[in-house]
């Protein structure tokens, strides 16, 4: 029975050790810490996050973000959203293991939405049209990833939902932003199920 006992403790922490080398713990912090740049960004409406990550496991290897639209339910073609003309060691991870990632999400116009990504070495501005007065409706979600305390474990090498420039479900009369990013559903099903018919979603994967 001790032996039985031993073994499967033995066995509980190869499979700790094993999850914690193919995944990561990113934080993801929302807004500004200062109270006025706070206050200002709420009064034009810009969104902004700052995902971090801090392990030496990292070191070397490469944050590869892509972006796809998806319209009623239709995927369109997803993009890189670093081009090709981009150096690939402007998104590698330095030896410390440490990168962070600021997010900066805003409307434009009535038909007009656009998200900032600023990397340490690299930034990129992406912009989309939006139906007629949907832009105000638009919200940047990092919620699609569990988060507990800013905090959640995302695996390594291999591509994952990382967050989303949405529209809301509308139900009862009410928008709901949460209830659809924290469903776990499918974005690709988010028309299907929710009836949310513009989404673009933001995917990583480190490698």
């Amino acid at each position: 029975m001790k032996a039985t006992f031993i073994a499967l403790l033995l066995f509980c922490n190869c499979l700790v050790n094993a999850q914690s080398n193919d995944s990561t713990v990113v934080r993801s912090v929302y807004g500004s810490t200062n109270t006025e740049l706070k206050d200002l960004m709420s009064f034009i409406g810009v969104e902004k996050f700052r995902l971090e990550l801090n392990d030496p496991k990292l070191a070397g290897k490469y944050f590869h973000l892509t972006c796809q639209e998806y319209k009623n339910g239709i995927a369109q073609p997803e993009q890189e959203m670093f081009g090709f003309g981009t150096r690939k060691e402007i998104l590698q991870i330095d030896s410390t293991g440490k990168f962070t990632i600021d997010v900066y999400a805003r409307t434009v116009d009535p038909t007009t939405i656009e998200a900032l990504f600023k990397l340490p070495k690299v930034s990129q501005r992406k912009t989309f049209k939006v139906e007629a007065d949907d832009a105000r409706r638009f919200s940047f979600r990092t919620d699609v990833v569990a988060y507990k305390n800013e905090k959640a474990r995302i695996p390594m090498s291999k591509k994952i939902l990382f967050f989303v420039h949405s529209l809301p479900y509308l139900k009862d009369g009410f928008y709901l932003y949460c209830a659809v990013a924290e469903s776990q559903v499918p974005v690709n099903e988010w028309h299907k199920q929710f009836g949310v018919k513009h989404v673009i979603a933001y995917n990583l994967i480190l490698e």
